[in-house]
């Protein structure tokens, strides 16, 4: 009997140990349960901060300004307005409010964007049935994915005769590496606006981008924006008609110094009623560019655009912004001079055009030397070593069918810039020594260029 009783109490006190043990586990798992969101929430005001904050240094087009963030344990709620701005037009603005519900998790947290009440409003007439929605995840070891969709449009407005429809758009962005990493994928299938003298027609736009920062505004990946076609009619005008139009870039990193980027513009097809041209190909390229020189450049070129706005804005004084302005051009030639002087090539490498008289094609490049540190720091023009050529050639036929071409290329072939090759008009340019040889003619340049 005694072994009996010691051995029910020592499974007893197993049991008891065993239990003791699992409600540790238990209460810490409670306790990450509960407090988890709340680091998570904490975490994501930060992140929501640093995204807003990155965002509106990288682009000139909006600003995102929070007003509210009101932080709970397993949510939040945040306003702001979203102030939409033109670069061409710097005093030119436009506003959209938002709010945000913001659902707390373990490992992150999702926002899901609405406009507020006032711009609902305003655009209900549009979207009748659903709001456009943005939703933004993120995660606590930095990543940001952000989702949005706009419904479908199909308006008609029976006093004007005027209609719009929209297709569904939808896409995505994931950010990551604390902003260094981003991928973007957006769809738009289209568009129809009418009106009782006009109608615009767009067909399946698609935005794909890939980039890694290098080093400050110098970005690496790939990226294409394409449409399948795009119709406008205007009065009693023919239609004109655009066809399978695409923009690809890609950059690449040539060690963490260097960089070279190539964009392609192709267009399948151009036509009207009277005329048809394509395909168009136009390459552009930059190669063996210098990442802090760039970036020099790229930076003097915000600071004016800056200066513009506060211009606009009537921020500054007019002395001072003319002192600024004088300040900031020079900055831009020092910029300038220091990105030759690291040694750059820069141009068009290939353009053509085919038309039912014959192929429109050409180049334009421009070079300049990697220099020393000495002659860098003694360079006073650019042009003093730049070297480059350019090349066009126009089908003869193409020049006598289109007799506004004809009117534009006839001083030139009265001056012997452009001279007749059998069936092609060509130009041959090749710039050296601060002086231009076209088609044989020696033409001196001012070294102030």
């Amino acid at each position: 009997m005694p072994s009996r009783r010691r051995a029910a109490l020592e499974v007893n006190y197993l049991e008891q140990g065993f239990m003791k043990k699992w409600l540790g586990v238990i209460g810490v798992m409670l306790v990450v349960l509960i407090a988890a969101p709340w680091g998570v929430g904490m975490v994501t005001e930060q992140q929501w901060q640093q995204t807003t904050l990155e965002v509106n240094k990288s682009q000139p087009y909006f600003t995102v300004e929070t007003a509210r963030y009101q932080r709970d344990l397993f949510g939040a709620e945040v306003e702001g307005t979203v102030h939409f701005r033109n670069p061409a037009h710097p005093g030119e603005a436009h506003q959209l409010g938002y709010r945000g519900e913001v659902s707390h998790g373990v490992t992150g947290s999702e926002i899901t964007f609405y406009p507020d009440q006032a711009s609902a409003d305003l655009i209900a007439g549009f979207f009748p049935d659903r709001l456009p929605t943005v939703t933004l995840s993120t995660r606590l070891w930095g990543t940001v994915e952000i989702e949005y969709n706009v419904p479908a449009i199909d308006r008609l407005d029976d006093d004007t005769g005027e209609s719009l429809t929209v297709t569904e758009s939808y896409g995505w962005a994931r950010i990551s590496d604390a902003g260094n990493d981003l991928e973007v994928d957006l769809r738009w299938p289209g568009l129809v606006a009418r009106g009782p003298e006009a109608r615009f027609a767009v067909d399946d736009v698609r935005v794909t981008q890939t980039m890694s920062r290098l080093a400050g505004n110098v970005w690496t990946g790939k990226g294409k924006v394409s449409m399948a076609r795009l119709q406008a009619e205007y009065q009693n005008q023919p239609a004109v008609v655009l066809e399978d139009f695409a923009l690809q870039s890609d950059t690449s990193a040539e060690g963490d110094e260097r960089f070279s980027s190539e964009v392609r513009m192709d267009i399948a097809r151009i036509a009207s009623r009277d005329d048809e041209s394509g395909p168009y190909e136009v390459e552009f390229a930059m190669e063996n560019m210098e990442v802090v020189a760039w970036n020099r450049l790229v930076d003097s070129f915000i600071d004016l655009r800056k200066l513009s706005s506060d211009q606009a804005n009537g921020v500054t004084s007019r002395q001072a912004l003319v002192e600024k302005q004088m300040n900031l051009m020079m900055n831009v030639s020092d910029a300038v001079k220091a990105l030759a002087g690291a040694g750059m090539s820069v141009g068009i490498p290939a353009f053509s055009v085919a038309t039912s008289h014959g192929e429109v094609s050409g180049n334009l490049m421009l070079r300049h030397p990697e220099l020393s540190d000495d002659d860098r720091a003694a360079m006073t023009l650019v042009m003093q070593r730049l070297t480059g050529e350019l090349s066009i050639a126009i089908p003869v036929a193409l020049a006598e069918a289109k007799p506004g071409l004809m009117t534009e290329l006839r001083p030139l072939i009265e001056q012997g810039f452009l001279v007749r090759d059998n069936d092609t008009f060509r130009l041959e340019a090749e710039l050296k020594d601060l002086d231009v040889d076209l088609n044989g003619q020696i033409i001196p340049l001012p070294p102030m260029i």
